[in-house]
């Protein structure tokens, strides 16, 4: 697998294959659920115009028929899901509201009571997800005990009483919804950050939807780590019509009252999320109907106009590995540091550069610039790596005596405590921020959780952490693929390890092949356009460059940020 093909704009929900889920293990390997989209592709093979319509309601249908053909019916959204409601009371179809949510789940069960002229209809089933009515995905797994009411209308059955928001099988989902991304900037503006959605496929068009998801702003959980992108009140003006491969983004004149950087913002983010849509080239924006012209850029824009704002940009600098305490780089210069080294790291935007080493009372932090001195910062009992975020602030955790606590460095070298909110349910052996610094994966007590990175009165916040790998055990090592996807070693048997790629949402993830890797893989390195590389749990380095092949001896390995 190429990290860059995560890179490439947006996915489609229909290319995903789904498997049935009985529940989540105590033990033993990872069970493998939604395979991952090529995240930030579009699948133009894939024609969402083209739909084999769910029946409607007939005469004579019994109450099973009525429950087993509504299920199917809501996969279908066109006209306010008018397929679904023919299946419903006018009482009913006029109360239930479909955009409340969308809850998927696998294993369908459904039990029926009652007799005469109504009935009740239990439905339980696993539930796999959940996606509110923004189309932000909930990750977390449980149960769905619902009761449907039935009633006979004029001779026939109908549904009388439901729930509200729509019941999907993780099969129907790929039907009705789809995979994207909308882009925010990070709160310093110096990169975008992607927003994982689901966009309900609407006649008005998927351009249009993906620019009023992102005008109406992050969902909840990303919000507090980021800013907004336009000006308070500002909309979109009509559709997105894309003519020719030019999409055409007309905002309301709200957006009059951004500053020349925050247009700049707002226009990297209108294109980036456009990037997404086959059928776009290049992007005009307006102001309630008047062209706006940016400087060095122009009216028709590209992703090629902002570079620096690349969510997936490829950062150059030799890969770091260290091997027998010393660090030696390939192809390049390594920090210049002395000692018993265990981890490294460095931030060539930031220019700063971070070695653990071993100490006689236990491990030494020690950060300053790249090819510069190296001043000790900290010392702990133990340390995970440290991970750097784009303001050069060193971060890792710090395990002394019998207490764990979240160390950051601040770039002027000032020492500070980071707040978990809540804190992080077990021991953590490894802490990787997001090339953006607005996410973070860590691996705690064996599980994979993502976490968001807020702004503190003195230090950062690491809050809101989520199981995004929940069916896998025994999780070892974590990077960043790109800005929305990670990378982990996990057990994948009674005594084999491999890679599981998931999505910072926990929707969907695969296996990456390792059969040609010898040895157990328990730690992993990736970046936006380098090869993955893995350590074994003998102690060497392999790199998926070219094929699956032996770099050499190595404990830790790293890739510049």
């Amino acid at each position: 697998m190429s990290s860059r093909g995560f890179g490439r704009g947006l996915a489609l929900l229909a290319v995903v294959a789904v498997t049935g889920c009985g529940g989540v293990p105590q033990s033993g390997g990872v069970h493998l659920g939604r395979a991952l989209p090529a995240v930030g592709g579009a699948d133009d093979s894939f024609d969402f115009d083209v739909k084999a319509l769910p029946p409607s309601w007939r005469s004579g249908m019994s109450p099973d028929d009525v429950i087993g053909g509504f299920l199917r019916a809501v996969v279908n959204g066109d006209g306010d899901y008018a397929i679904a409601r023919s299946y419903l009371s006018t009482i009913a179809a006029r109360g239930w509201d479909p955009d409340r949510s969308i809850t998927m789940y696998d294993g369908l069960k459904t039990t029926s009571s009652g007799s005469g002229t109504s009935r009740s209809v239990r439905i339980r089933a696993v539930r796999t997800g959940a996606i509110d009515e923004r189309g932000d995905f909930d990750p977390s797994r449980g149960s769905i005990d619902e009761t449907v009411g039935l009633a006979r209308v004029d001779g026939q059955w109908r549904i009388d009483r439901l729930p509200p928001g729509v019941l999907l099988s993780t099969l129907d989902a790929q039907r009705s919804i789809r995979l994207a991304r909308v882009y925010y900037p990070n709160r310093t503006g110096t990169a975008l950050v992607p927003e994982q959605v689901f966009v309900r496929t609407t006649q008005a068009g998927f351009a249009t939807a993906l620019i009023r998801t992102m005008l109406a702003g992050p969902g909840r959980w990303l919000s507090p780590a980021i800013r907004g992108t336009a000006p308070s009140g500002t909309a979109l003006i009509g559709n997105v019509p894309v003519v020719n491969g030019e999409a055409d983004v007309n905002l309301s004149p709200s957006a009059r009252q951004a500053t020349g950087r925050q247009l700049d913002l707002l226009a990297a983010a209108v294109v980036w999320t456009l990037h997404q849509v086959p059928e776009v080239v290049t992007v005009r924006l307006f102001i309630d109907g008047t062209p706006v012209s940016l400087p060095k850029v122009g009216v028709a824009q590209t992703t090629s106009d902002w570079p620096g704002y690349d969510p997936v940009a490829v950062v150059s600098g030799p890969s770091l590995v260290v091997a027998d305490g010393r660090i030696r780089a390939n192809n390049g210069p390594a920090p210049k540091a002395s000692g018993d080294i265990v981890a490294v790291a460095e931030s060539v935007t930031a220019n700063v550069a971070a070695v653990v080493r071993a100490g006689r009372k236990g491990a030494v932090l020690s950060t300053g610039p790249i090819g510069g001195a190296l001043v000790d910062r900290l010392t702990a009992a133990r340390m995970t790596a440290p991970t750097i975020d784009p303001d050069g602030n060193v971060f890792t955790v710090a395990t002394t005596a019998s207490r764990q606590r979240v160390i950051v460095v601040l770039r002027s070298g000032a020492v500070r405590r980071v707040t978990v909110n809540p804190p992080l349910p077990g021991v953590v052996s490894a802490l990787r921020l997001s090339r953006d610094g607005v996410r973070v994966a860590a691996v705690v007590a064996g599980r994979l959780l993502v976490g968001r990175v807020e702004p503190g009165a003195s230090a950062p916040v690491l809050a809101g952490f989520r199981d995004v790998l929940p069916t896998a055990v025994d999780v070892r090592g974590v990077a960043w693929v790109d800005a929305g996807d990670v990378v982990a070693t996990v057990l994948t048997g009674r005594s084999t390890r491999g890679l599981v790629v998931t999505d910072v949402d926990g929707y969907a993830d695969r296996a990456l092949a390792t059969d040609a890797v010898g040895g157990r893989p328990v730690d992993v390195v990736a970046a936006p356009g380098r090869p993955l590389m893995v350590v074994t749990a003998g102690g060497t380095l392999w790199s998926e460059g070219g094929g699956w092949h032996e770099v050499g001896r190595a404990t830790e390995a790293a890739y510049p940020d």
